[in-house]
């Protein structure tokens, strides 16, 4: 009897083996996502941010997210912030917009529409991205503004100077205003970050010296290396290009919030080139890439 027990009860548990095997081959078969390990690989770059003044007083920023993971992802919320033009600003949030599943090696392009007032280039949401489901909030936009067209308009500076605000034209020769709106933007969205700082569409003259600005720090006191390069030309090596510090003092000294000038002379009849400044702050090894996209004349 014992005997006949033992193997009827063996031959249940094999059973029970069969069928639970049998259930899992039928879970698989209806979930194939459990027959793998897949993960989604979200990534944005400093190049897919781009924002550019499409009217007086209106910006559009579009950023293309791209996945290159394996599986689909799932949907989330993307989170844009803006600050002045310049490296190590501290950054205000601008608006939240969805972002929806895309597909392995696909990619989505978020677009907001924005709007800044005649003199403070205060970015805000505007109404279009508010139909869509996203939450606006006020920024600050070019802090510095009356400081950068007081160094514009000095009659020793060079004959072209722009910096961190749209400069009106003034009565310095030669110098004249731009509308374009210029400064940082960065994106979050679920572990993809990226940030670009850049200085759109800017008016040079070859053969004489032109002036940039932008400010560095976020009021705390650290060291800063910068390194500047002329990209996009073959004729590199012949422009002349110097950074200084406006305050005074040298570069290589601590700072908390500063502003530093660009000094840069193309050669006459110049390719359009695109200035990179490449600032490392000491306490985080990271580096932070200033962009003036330079037309020359």
């Amino acid at each position: 009897m014992k005997t006949a027990e033992l193997t009827r009860n063996s031959s249940d548990n094999v059973k029970s083996r069969v069928v639970n095997l049998d259930r899992e081959g039928i879970r698989r078969q209806w979930h194939p996502s459990a027959e793998r390990v897949g993960t989604e690989d979200l990534t944005v770059t400093r190049q897919d941010i781009r924002f550019e003044t499409v009217a007086p007083g209106r910006v559009l920023i579009e950023v293309t997210i791209r996945n290159r993971g394996d599986i689909s992802s799932k949907p989330t919320q993307a989170v844009l912030r803006s600050a002045p033009l310049g490296a190590f600003l501290p950054w205000t949030p601008l608006i939240e917009v969805g972002v929806p599943s895309i597909l392995p090696g696909g990619e989505h392009v978020v677009k907001v529409n924005a709007r800044y007032g005649s003199g403070e280039q205060t970015l805000r949401a505007d109404d279009i991205a508010l139909a869509a489901g996203s939450i606006p909030i006020v920024i600050p936009g070019n802090a510095g503004q009356v400081a950068a067209q007081s160094l514009a308009q000095s009659p020793v500076r060079a004959r072209r100077s722009w910096g961190l605000a749209s400069l009106v034209a003034s009565s310095t020769p030669g110098l004249t205003g731009s509308d374009n709106w210029i400064g940082n933007v960065d994106i979050h969205v679920r572990g993809a970050y990226s940030e670009k700082h850049c200085a759109a569409g800017r008016l040079a003259y070859g053969g004489v010296s032109n002036m940039a600005y932008f400010l560095v720090g976020d009021h705390k006191p650290d060291w800063y290396d910068f390194k500047p390069f002329v990209r996009g030309t073959d004729r590199s090596d012949d422009w002349a290009v110097k950074l200084t510090r406006i305050e005074g003092g040298d570069l290589s000294l601590p700072m908390s919030h500063s502003w530093v000038l660009l000094q840069f002379t193309p050669i006459a009849g110049a390719d359009n080139a695109t200035l990179e400044v490449d600032v490392t702050r000491h306490s985080t090894g990271e580096t932070a890439v200033v962009e003036f996209e330079v037309a020359t004349r």
